[in-house]
């Protein structure tokens, strides 16, 4: 159940990431702000946090 939640948070934040690329030539919107250190930061941190509990879901299974 655990490794399910984790697989759903990275393909959600996969899904969100290939959103928020550049297409047909405009950025984001935060891009170039203050806040895209932290906006990038989200983005790594529950890709992170998906993997790991698919990981400690597949260990506690097996």
């Amino acid at each position: 159940m655990i490794a399910l939640m984790g697989a759903g948070i990275f393909v959600a934040t996969v899904l969100l990431f290939w959103r928020s690329l550049p297409r047909k030539g405009k950025v984001h919107f935060l891009v170039g702000t203050k806040v895209e250190s932290y906006f990038v930061m989200t983005f790594v941190v529950s890709a992170v946090l998906g993997l790991i509990l698919m990981i400690y879901g597949a260990v506690q299974h097996f």
